[in-house]
This record gives C-alpha cells, structure tokens and sequence, in this order.
C-alpha cells in the first residue's frame, strides 16, 4: 500500500511538472517570435533589440528580456522535478526542492510584509498596481494598452475603485479626451470628452481582477507547499 502511494505521488509529480515544462516552453517560444516578428503579433511594430534611450521599443524590449528570463528559469525548475523523478535522481530532486523553498520562503515573506502593512492587501496592491499602469497606457507600451483596452472592453468597467475617471489624468490620450475612446457605451462614441454614467462606463476594474489577484496570491505558496 505504501509503495503505490509514493508511486502515485512520483507520477503526479512527474506528470504535473512535465505539462509545465512544455507550456513554460511553449510561451517562451511564442515571447521570441514576438521579439523578431513584432509587426506579426499583436505588438504590431517591429521591436529593436536595444537598450538606448533614443529606442522608442526599448520598454518592450525590457519586458521581453526579464518574461525570457523567467521563463527560462521556471523551465529549468520544472524540468528538474520532472526529469528528476522520471530518472530517479536525488541530486536533481533535492535541486527542485531546495529552490522550491526558498520561493515559498519568499512568497510566504512578502504575504506577511503585505498584511503587516495593509488592511486589505490584495485589494491595496490590486488597486495600486492598477492605478500605477495608466502612465503606460497609449504611446509608451503597446502591450499595456492592449491589456487595458480589452479589460474595458470584457469587464465592461473604466474605472478604479469609487472614484471618478480622474485616474485617466495620467494616461497618454490624445487632446482634451479624459477617458479612452473604448470606455464609451455604444452607440455614443463621444463620451471621451465629457464621461458621464450614462454614456461611459462606471463598472470597477478592481472588482473584476480582485479575485484572478486573490487567486494568485493564495494559491501559488499552496501549490508550491503542496509540491
């Protein structure tokens, strides 16, 4: 009875780290095509490998460079578990458990600094997080704007919290607009001058990334406890 438990467990564990490999594979794949065939994606311009403040896509740039990283690293992690267990090597197993420690530490750390220093912290650091994403919206980061279009457009929402559209002051829009054209509620499509209830919509933004955050922030220590 023992023995077909551990073995249940190695294969859950194999299997388990085997889907992520690939799928962290996968995406990594699809960032480096993104990254050499920018104006074939939803980016739609190509991306100048380059630092230089003089690069208009030096942003997405940084971006693609710390996802490849990550990805990188995630793909390494789950190929120790997965090829550790299938090989049965207690190097590359105790590897895979080190490192997943030390981010259980991590996470387990800053959910305590979070609730130390917030009431509600997933809703603060939601919120904030939000907030802080407008300056990006429009010229400085295509993918930000996408992001925010399509979140407008699916959760119905053009706000943060209770307030009004104040937080679009920060945004990059173009003359004399205080929202974004997408906010309006058909068929009025003039909204972006003078947001009204009646014609933009009031919905929270927060109250629809709350529970993918809350999600995130309780689930990904539990799955690595559990692993």
């Amino acid at each position: 009875m023992w023995r077909c438990c551990v073995d249940v467990v190695k294969f859950v564990l194999f299997f388990c780290n085997l889907i992520a490999c690939l799928g962290f594979l996968a995406v990594g794949g699809l960032v480096v095509y993104a990254l050499f065939n920018g104006e074939d994606t939803f980016i739609g311009k190509h991306i100048e490998p380059s630092l230089s403040t003089s690069n208009p896509t030096a942003l997405l740039f940084t971006f693609i460079i710390i996802a490849l990283v990550l990805l990188a690293f995630f793909s390494i992690l789950t190929c120790l578990g997965c090829c550790g267990t299938a090989v049965k090597s207690s190097c590359m197993i105790g590897c895979f458990i080190v490192i997943e420690f030390v981010m259980f530490g991590g996470s387990v750390g800053g959910m305590i600094y979070l609730h130390y220093n917030y009431s509600y912290p997933v809703m603060n650091v939601t919120q904030e997080g939000l907030a802080k994403s407008l300056h990006l919206y429009g010229d400085d980061s295509e993918i930000m704007t996408a992001l925010w279009d399509w979140l407008i457009g699916f959760a119905k929402c053009c706000k943060i919290g209770q307030d009004d559209w104040t937080f679009w002051e920060v945004a990059k829009l173009p003359d004399s607009y205080k929202v974004p054209k997408v906010c309006c509620i058909p068929p009025d499509l003039e909204c972006m001058y003078e947001p009204r209830p009646d014609n933009t919509f009031s919905g929270d933004c927060v109250s629809f990334v709350l529970p993918i955050v809350t999600i995130l922030f309780y689930g990904i220590p539990s799955i690595l406890l559990l692993s």
